[in-house]
């Protein structure tokens, strides 16, 4: 339901519907019976305001709206979000980005799913993206399905996206380090089914550490 639709079924102006649902109707001088009846037909026909309509209204002739989605799977630590987010927020805070009005939204999806997300591909939902905890499937669809809206991938390399990495190899070689140093002979791996490309990495790191420091494993 719209503002134009909820207009025609009661036959009042559009401009006097949205000073009753933006709570302006006593400026206005609105009736109380016309205030009830608008309200009463908003919930009778669960109408929604356009958010995004109403955001770009606010804004100044100067300022710019960008929605930066992070998107991640359902299994990925809730930490690496809010810092993400934290991160944002410092750079939003630097002198050559200050009449950005942005919005930050968290999308969820399965492992192994992300192609079923839904404004992924027509870039509908947001105008950037932050992608984290993809496994070889998600990563599979990326690469082969190049997309325009301005990604950043954390911990992967996909061909064509920007990507933030740290070296994961290094700290699982630290960790097998750490562990033979303190008389570990008898060294085993405890992992997820579901390995991504940081995980993998970091695996192949111990391994060949271990491997290398002990002989056997």
């Amino acid at each position: 339901m719209t503002i134009t639709e909820l207009s025609k079924q009661l036959n009042l102006s559009i401009a006097t519907i949205s000073s009753v649902l933006n709570n302006r109707y006593a400026d206005r001088r609105i009736s109380e019976k016309t205030v009830m009846r608008v309200q009463q037909a908003a919930r009778e026909y669960r109408y929604l305001p356009n958010i995004s309509a109403r955001r770009l209204r606010t804004l100044g002739a100067n300022n710019q709206l960008v929605t930066i989605a992070i998107l991640t799977s359902l299994e990925a630590p809730l930490p690496l979000i809010s810092s993400t987010m934290a991160a944002i927020q410092t750079v939003a805070q630097e002198p050559a980005f200050q009449n950005i009005k942005y919005s930050i939204t968290v999308d969820m999806f399965q492992a192994g799913k992300l192609k079923h997300l839904p404004g992924l591909m027509d870039g509908s939902r947001f105008n950037a993206a932050i992608i984290a905890n993809t496994i070889p499937q998600d990563d599979q669809f990326m690469t082969d399905h190049p997309i325009q809206t301005p990604i950043v991938f954390i911990g992967r390399n996909i061909p064509n996206y920007s990507s933030v990495r740290e070296m994961a190899d290094i700290t699982g070689k630290k960790a097998a380090d750490i562990l033979v140093a303190a008389k570990g002979r008898n060294l085993a791996i405890l992992r997820a089914n579901l390995m991504t490309q940081i995980t993998q990495a970091r695996l192949n790191g111990f391994l060949e550490n271990a491997l290398q420091l002990t002989g056997a494993l």
